[in-house]
């Protein structure tokens, strides 16, 4: 039981010191979460989240047909 909270206890310092990092501690002149919110909104980074979304939903497709034939051949093989 101590190891657990021991454990859980690195596991939120960890994750606290991240956050804190990431929100306040300036890499040049801004945080680390202001650099990434800026590079999301240029027009390059959204042009690979619209190609993204289109094979993902490809993807997503292709594999629901896959299990889907797989689901109906062993539906018939019963």
């Amino acid at each position: 039981m101590i190891g657990f909270l021991l454990r859980l206890s690195l596991k939120f310092l960890i994750l606290s010191a991240l956050l804190y990092v990431t929100f306040f501690v300036p890499v040049a002149n801004r945080p680390l979460f202001e650099h990434i919110r800026r590079i999301a909104a240029t027009k390059e980074a959204k042009e690979l989240g619209s190609g993204l979304e289109v094979i993902i939903a490809r993807a997503k497709d292709e594999l629901t047909n896959t299990v889907g034939d797989i689901a109906s051949q062993r539906l018939q093989n019963r």
